[in-house]
């Protein structure tokens, strides 16, 4: 017979702590989480790192870079935890444990890191280019590193605070002493961090999910400061012959194409074979501003040279497009991506 006792919970032969947790415990255990398997792509940097050393040289160094990862996670959390209050906190953990178990898994095995130009090229992909990067290995990983977890935190019952006041003060503290260790560890190990930092073995790109939040707001803020009237530029564009019949000019771009796999650039293989039939011309001595589309393209036609080029200043200004039809010459633009 199943007991219908409504004040029998099924937990109740598990320890208390599994049963109930408050806010701080569900946020250190979320952050602790974080900071190891969704993390794994940061740890192996650091612990790979040429400067990382041996023996309890590398064991220190492998501690402060975990340190520090848990110290930004528990900071991220604790910072969007005041905007979810009551039993949506574990909602909100549960939700960065997904997300970071699928950026951890990118990180990882693919080598990605998420800046905002990442956030970019995330934000103008399409599903279908977006489906190709998803696989069996993706779908176990985000279960066993994501869900899972996720599952066990929202199924815990919440204890009840106090004062809002005391627990405001607990998430404070829980976020201030592992900063505290994380600063302190730094200045143990600073000659050998620093120089991790400077050779990109140590990156705040692959800090999940800290690394999107972060770049998430700064493209936030960048689309929501540029001006609003673009600068004007090449206005004084003119055509300087006059032409007897209507000319159709076909800028083809490979933007973030390797030059050196082009057939056209002399790569052994035929990879250009439809271009290779018509009449054209092939411009070599070229370098593109990013191995990213949503970067490459806008520099392109920006008008900038790659040291000046920013997103943000290519959006505040006109491009070559403009300057084309101050030369009262049309223009038709096609793509196969999108954004752009």
């Amino acid at each position: 017979m199943p007991n219908l006792n409504p004040n029998l919970n099924p937990l109740s032969d598990t320890p208390s702590f599994f049963r109930t947790l408050s806010r701080a415990q569900i946020i250190f255990l979320a952050a602790l989480w974080i900071s190891l398997l969704p993390n794994l792509a940061t740890l192996s940097h650091v612990a790979t790192a040429p400067d990382a050393g041996k023996g309890l040289h590398w064991l220190g160094f492998v501690f402060s870079g975990w340190i520090l990862t848990f110290a930004v996670t528990v900071l991220l959390l604790v910072l969007v935890g005041t905007f979810f209050w009551g039993q949506s906190i574990k909602w909100l953990c549960a939700a960065m444990i997904v997300l970071s178990s699928v950026l951890g898994y990118y990180s990882y095995f693919l080598g990605t890191q998420f800046d905002r130009t990442m956030v970019l090229n995330i934000l103008q992909t399409y599903p279908s280019e977006a489906l190709e990067l998803v696989g069996w290995r993706l779908l176990v990983w985000v279960l066993v590193v994501g869900v899972l977890p996720a599952i066990f935190l929202v199924t815990r019952r919440l204890s009840a605070h106090t004062t809002c006041w005391k627990t405001a003060g607990i998430s404070l503290a829980l976020a201030i002493i592992p900063l505290l260790a994380a600063v302190a560890m730094i200045l143990l190990n600073y000659k050998s961090l620093a120089s991790a930092a400077r050779n990109r073995a140590f990156t705040f790109d692959t800090v999940a999910p800290a690394n999107v939040v972060a770049a998430g707001i700064s493209y936030w803020y960048s689309m929501h400061t540029r001006n609003l009237i673009r600068q004007a530029y090449g206005m004084d564009a003119k055509v300087s012959y006059p032409l007897k019949k209507p000319r159709l000019v076909v800028l083809v771009l490979g933007e973030t194409a390797r030059a050196q796999n082009y057939a056209l650039n002399g790569y052994p293989r035929d990879t250009n074979p439809e271009v290779r039939k018509e009449n054209i011309v092939y411009f070599k001595d070229t370098q593109s501003c990013s191995t990213s589309t949503t970067m490459s393209v806008p520099c392109i036609f920006s008008g900038l040279t790659r040291d000046q080029f920013s997103p943000l200043k290519a959006r505040n200004r006109e491009t070559l497009i403009d300057t084309i039809r101050y030369a009262d010459t049309q223009v038709l633009w096609r793509d196969n991506d999108s954004g752009c």
